[in-house]
């Protein structure tokens, strides 16, 4: 039996409406399994492992004097608050870690007062005038950025070549002058008791980026990592290799005693003002970094 030319159009636009319909449960049923379920990248992200941290303090170096000094120096109950009070960073704005570094170390009272300077290597010397020594100095060749102890102020220098104030590019050179953001290749300036030739090239000739290659860089050693304005998992150093140079691992004498000192130490000592407050009331100029 034939079919009538209008019963086969008929079939054609059933057969076009299951069709629809078919694809439109495929799509409902696509839609469900990407957002009412798990998707496979969702699961592989939770099963894959963390990501390394830092080391932990104490980690066994070698030197069995650096490491109980580290452990000791983690555990004082002062390092510990700053510690608590450097965790997550101090929010002061971007390329502002030495004013935040400033502020962690005024709030704990590591400090006689607001640190003066600007620029963030600087703050070696700052902290040598309070008191405070540094670990490279003493464990050369041992202390760097990864095995720092808890509470340790890390200072950085830019990518710049030190030289001796007799060497002939600073006698026939030109002294760095105005901001440090205008500062040319080649010039030369005095800082921490050393001379410098400014550089913003490390030293296999790679172009450094960041107000870090003028004003150097300061973080703070935590539990959890580094910490400045913000807080990472790894050392500056580690980060921009060649163009953050360690040059100090600051440490207050007195605090290597540990926890078992008898000292308690109160995080949120009266007069202590948020970081935000006293950013804004201080108005002084926050080294960068």
């Amino acid at each position: 039996m034939r079919c009538t030319r209008s019963e086969q159009n008929q079939s054609a636009k059933l057969s076009q409406r299951n069709l629809r319909w078919v694809l439109l449960a495929l799509s409902v049923s696509l839609v469900q399994s990407l957002w009412l379920s798990p998707t496979a990248a969702h699961e592989a992200r939770r099963s894959r492992p963390a990501a390394a941290g830092p080391a932990a303090p104490g980690a066994p170096t070698g030197n069995s004097d650096y490491d109980s000094f580290v452990r000791n120096y983690s555990q004082h109950p002062t390092n510990r608050c700053l510690d608590q009070t450097m965790r997550g960073g101090i929010r002061v704005g971007r390329n502002l870690c030495y004013r935040a570094v400033k502020l962690g170390l005024q709030r704990t009272r590591l400090v006689s007062g607001y640190l003066p300077g600007e620029s963030a290597s600087g703050g070696l010397q700052a902290l040598k005038n309070e008191g405070w020594t540094n670990l490279m100095d003493r464990y050369r060749g041992v202390a760097n950025s990864s095995n720092a102890p808890i509470g340790a102020v890390l200072v950085y220098r830019g990518p710049w070549r030190e030289v001796s104030r007799d060497d002939p590019s600073v006698r026939r050179g030109r002294p760095c002058s105005g901001r440090r953001t205008n500062w040319r290749e080649g010039c030369w300036f005095q800082e921490n008791g050393k001379t410098w030739i400014f550089s913003k090239r490390d030293s296999s000739g790679r172009q450094c980026s960041g107000l870090g290659t003028q004003h150097g860089h300061i973080e703070v050693r935590t539990t959890r990592g580094y910490s400045h304005f913000v807080e990472s998992r790894s050392p500056i150093d580690r980060t921009h290799r060649g163009c953050r140079v360690l040059i100090g691992i600051m440490v207050k004498p007195g605090l290597e005693s540990g926890a078992h000192s008898g000292q308690t130490v109160n995080c949120r000592a009266p007069g202590a003002r948020p970081a935000r407050q006293a950013a804004r009331q201080q108005r002084r100029p926050g080294g960068r970094g």
